[in-house]
């Protein structure tokens, strides 16, 4: 029996899981963009400020077709401010929808103790043990610059560290503890859609588990930086997300992607050729099974080289750039009749390591447990 109490805290540990999805660290503000500072409109100037003017947003949403069904994809960011919601025109499409896709399912209460296991260090050992000198002297100074207690956050393994300083770093500004994706996963949740995932939560924690702690490290300090640099970097990208320009989030992100692999080509794949492959195919085979489905995944997997959408381009499919207020949703293909897994659409109960997708459809070419393993 799920309750309400175990959705809060499921909601509250996604915010943490969805940032280390995302795997790319921002470029340093006014390096590569010289119009950093202007575009700020001054936020940068004062990071600690409790009021941000209401903003309007365009939407990241393409529609899909070329198989049986039809698929809308939105791109989603990290956090979002406190003042964002969504549109109408997006509440209208999610409603007429068969499922939602998503990249976790996080009112889904039975993966939390899962996910808790792989956050924590198993042994009793905390990143004290674990990390280098260098490396431990970066994270107790950003643990004082952002005022938390030692004895909480050391017990947490590095895959999930960053996430954690996000969170903090959220609730100290005005943003919030929420993201694109976790809306609509409210949203889906209380009008009973199913939910699919595009990829196995679990298999992906455990392969950044697996990384060598070298590598773990390096991507732990690259990604947790001082709070006021932190908050000029997040600030800059939310203001590209609203304004909706596709080539400016193209080339920020590709920067992005840069800095991680300059730091190591390995993880580099995996955070994102890797998984992107793995969540292009999740959507080929809902594609396929002829349902109507609304999608949604960070946008450092959506655009450029490699993403989701040159993914589906090259596979055939059309791929356009649409306005909710302009989609036609009169036009939809029926819902195939297709048996679900119990009560949960996404989870496949009788095999933890297969990609949640129902089995009628077929499953992503990725391998049996829906994930490509870093190639170490």
């Amino acid at each position: 029996m799920r309750t309400t109490t175990n959705r809060i805290l499921i909601v509250i540990l996604a915010v943490a899981i969805f940032a280390a999805l995302a795997g790319c660290q921002n470029p340093a503000p006014g390096e590569d963009y010289p119009d950093y500072p202007e575009e700020m409109n001054g936020y940068e100037e004062d990071p600690g400020q409790e009021v941000r003017p209401p903003r309007v947003h365009t939407d990241f949403l393409w529609e899909i077709t070329g198989g049986q069904g039809r698929v809308f994809l939105m791109g989603s960011m990290r956090v979002v401010a406190d003042d964002y919601t969504l549109t109408p025109a997006i509440a209208d499409i999610v409603g007429q929808m068969d499922a939602l896709a998503l990249e976790m399912d996080a009112m889904d209460a039975d993966i939390l103790p899962d996910l808790m296991a792989l956050m924590l260090y198993p042994d009793g050992t905390t990143l004290a043990d674990n990390l280098s000198e260098s490396g431990l002297a970066h994270l107790t100074a950003m643990l004082e610059a952002y005022d938390l207690n030692e004895g909480a956050v050391l017990p947490i393994r590095p895959s999930s560290l960053p996430p954690t300083f996000l969170a903090v770093l959220a609730a100290q500004s005005d943003f919030t503890i929420m993201s694109v994706e976790l809306l609509l996963n409210i949203m889906a949740w209380e009008r009973g859609m199913p939910i699919y995932t595009l990829e196995n939560i679990r298999t992906h924690l455990g392969n950044l588990n697996a990384l060598p702690a070298d590598v773990q490290e390096r991507t732990l300090v690259l990604n947790i930086l001082p709070p006021d640099e932190a908050l000029a970097q997040l600030n800059y990208e939310y203001d590209i997300f609203l304004s909706g320009d596709e080539q400016r989030m193209t080339a920020f992100l590709a920067q992005a992607r840069q800095q991680i692999e300059d730091a190591d080509e390995g993880f580099a794949y995996y955070m994102h050729s890797a998984r992107t492959r793995i969540m292009a195919d999740a959507i080929i085979s809902l594609l396929e099974g002829g349902q109507n489905i609304f999608a949604t995944a960070d946008l450092s997997r959506i655009l450029g080289e490699g993403g989701i959408i040159q993914l589906l381009e090259e596979a055939g499919y059309q791929v356009v750039r649409v306005a909710p207020g302009d989609v036609d949703l009169t036009q939809m293909p029926a819902p195939p009749q297709i048996e679900l897994y119990g009560d949960s659409p996404d989870y496949a109960a009788e095999d933890e390591d297969t990609a949640f997708i129902p089995d009628e459809l077929p499953a992503p070419s990725a391998g049996d447990d829906g994930a490509i393993a870093p190639p170490y």
